[in-house]
């Protein structure tokens, strides 16, 4: 009997597996209300199946991918659990009910969301590191929203789409660099052609959030956060020395100190903070760390609002990192990717379709793959020359890669950014992705430029529309 070879995966097939895959997680977030690890296990156990069964592909060879992708991303779990540190020892050392203090004594409502993203941008942008940010600064401008009455999908949505729209642009970010090196661009470059895309979404997203700020502010109730402040201030000794652990991470982070050692010097300091300024002990403080801060105030927006963090709460996102590393292997390894990238490719006749394509891939491997590092690297070798073919500037490749994976894996919620954004904030990935504006008006606007002809620089030698 003849033995039975492994075979590549036809256009029919991917489509297939894709739609089911993509039902069983819609049917699970829209319908049944299971948890997103379970549909993606469920997705990833049937493209495995598949693969072995009928494209006869060794499953060792499915699993061995899936473990490649888990070492990878081993750095990225370690950011995870220290942000989960992080949260608790700022909240012991009332490094983070100052800032909510501060923040709720001179920050109205109607410009709150305008600043806050302002202030993410900036501060992401000038460090390079979205991560440092939204776990730092995110995670204080998510208390002071609450206490102004902001609904927290809208300023989790406003501060994530800050912070990693910051890091995709700066020159400084491993993003930014990623996607110079595999574009054979200068990261400045790179930074500079996301002016017009970027600059402008950062522009209207400002409006926008000042305008839906105004609502905000009519049903505030002034008094109200005169109380929260009053509660704050008889709940934690505050100080201006509180703002050490936050201020040694900034500028150690711009410093360009590696961010694991960055964090854990932050956590270190809080600790300290706490033990000589909050009354607390090590050893309260090593099980505040591991378990969370449990405040006990006897105010129930305070009690609330901080009763949180440590290491074990994260552990249902390290949970889901794994269950999509499972389906990425899966069905990378059994080739559905390959096949709807070369489908999508055989669409492509002008610089807006072919925008529009690279767009469209990038967010589809950022979804399936749960790495907008893959993302990067795959779109950036795809389409290279067909952006030379269709007469583009390979700066263009560049810059609608940048826009297309770094801030989407903010909002894809097995992905590892959206995970340290989510226990940062406190919001699911699902709540505040709607609410990003700058991450959808930023690609809208890379289209857009394309079909139109628009700071979507030509090749040597052609000339512009």
């Amino acid at each position: 009997m003849e033995e039975k070879t492994n075979r590549k995966l036809s256009v029919a097939e991917a489509l297939i597996l894709l739609v089911i895959s993509v039902a069983i997680l819609m049917w699970g977030v829209l319908i049944a209300g299971t948890p997103t690890a379970i549909s993606l296990m469920i997705s990833g156990t049937i493209c495995a199946l598949y693969g072995s069964v009928v494209l006869h592909q060794k499953f060792d060879y499915i699993f061995g991918h899936t473990m490649e992708i888990v070492s990878g991303a081993m750095p990225a779990l370690y950011f995870l659990m220290f942000t989960g540190a992080v949260s608790a020892a700022w909240i012991a050392s009332s490094t983070i009910p100052y800032i909510i203090y501060v923040g709720l004594s001179i920050i109205k409502p109607q410009i709150f969301l305008f600043a806050a993203l302002l202030i993410t941008a900036l501060t992401s942008f000038c460090t390079g590191s979205s991560w440092a940010i939204v776990a730092s600064v995110g995670l204080a401008l998510a208390g002071i929203g609450q206490g102004l009455g902001i609904p927290p999908a809208l300023t989790a949505g406003c501060v994530v789409s800050g912070c990693f729209m910051g890091d995709k642009w700066s020159p400084l970010s491993d993003s930014c660099n990623l996607v110079a090196a595999t574009s054979g661009r200068k990261s400045i470059d790179v930074s500079k052609s996301m002016c017009a895309t970027s600059g402008g979404a950062l522009v209207i997203s400002l409006v926008l959030y000042l305008l839906i700020g105004f609502k905000y502010s009519s049903n505030t109730d002034i008094s109200q956060i005169t109380e929260y402040i009053s509660q704050l201030d008889a709940s934690f000794n505050m100080s201006i020395l509180a703002l050490l652990p936050l201020a040694f991470v900034i500028i150690m982070v711009i410093l360009k100190f590696p961010i694991l050692p960055v964090l854990f010097g932050g956590v270190v300091i809080g600790v300290l903070e706490a033990m000589i300024f909050q009354g607390q002990t090590l050893s309260q403080m090593l099980t505040t760390c591991w378990s969370g801060y449990v405040c006990d105030s006897g105010f129930e927006f305070v009690d609330t609002l901080f009763t949180r963090g440590g290491i074990v709460g994260t552990a249902d996102l390290i949970m889901l990192f794994f269950a999509a590393v499972f389906f990425a292997g899966s069905a990378e390894s059994i080739g559905i990717i390959d096949v709807i990238v070369q489908l999508l490719t055989k669409l492509i006749h002008t610089a807006g379709s072919l925008v529009a394509a690279t767009v469209a891939t990038c967010i589809g491997i950022v979804f399936l793959t749960s790495s907008d590092y893959t993302s990067i690297i795959l779109n950036n070798r795809l389409y290279k020359e067909t952006y030379k073919e269709i007469g583009l500037d390979g700066i263009v490749l560049s810059r609608t890669v940048a826009e297309s994976t770094t801030t989407i894996g903010a909002i894809c919620p097995w992905n590892s950014s959206a995970m340290v954004a989510s226990a940062a904030m406190g919001v699911s990935a699902f709540a505040y992705a709607p609410l990003s504006f700058p991450t959808w008006i930023s690609i809208i606007l890379a289209i857009i430029f394309a079909f139109a002809g628009k700071f979507t620089p030509k090749v040597q030698g052609e000339s512009s529309k």
